[in-house]
């Protein structure tokens, strides 16, 4: 659970349905000084494919991954416990991030399970410009971004 919601985290809050479908032949860890993720066009709202550079905090953390559980290929990265030939199942990651809220004792947030973390971590990445920030987190415009993620400061 905790590489799972860091590579999430640290790689843009994407789609969670798109987490859980990453395959070992989408990282590209040769790409860049840290690699990057390839996120599939089958995997997305929108059905784009996208090519995104990691930070070393992912890096990091993919690391961690294929070293308790080597793959190759199409092998999904984070694996069904019950099916390892399916990727883990939306819902079991929403109950890891239910849980994880419940360790920390900090409220559910409003409009969403994954939604509101989405918001908040673009938000945090106010500092940057708007487009790096859509093409992290895997917006195609940034008025979508800018409409429905990013908060004003008080």
């Amino acid at each position: 659970m905790r590489l799972f919601s860091r590579v999430s985290w640290r790689s843009g809050l994407r789609r969670i349905s798109a987490v859980c479908a990453l395959r070992y032949d989408d990282l590209l860890l040769d790409q860049g000084p840290h690699g990057a993720i390839r996120w599939r066009a089958d995997a997305d709202k929108t059905g784009r494919e996208t090519v995104v550079p990691i930070s070393g905090d992912v890096r990091h953390a993919i690391d961690r991954v294929i070293a308790a559980r080597p793959g190759v290929g199409a092998a999904y990265l984070f694996l069904s416990s019950k099916d390892p030939s399916h990727p883990v199942r939306r819902e079991l990651a929403s109950g890891w991030l239910r849980r994880a809220e419940e360790l920390a004792e900090v409220p559910r947030l409003e409009g969403g399970q994954w939604h509101p973390y989405r918001g908040k971590w673009v938000t945090e990445q106010k500092h940057l410009p708007d487009v790096e920030v859509a093409a992290a987190g895997g917006w195609a415009e940034l008025s979508s971004l800018k409409r429905a993620y990013q908060q004003a400061d008080d």
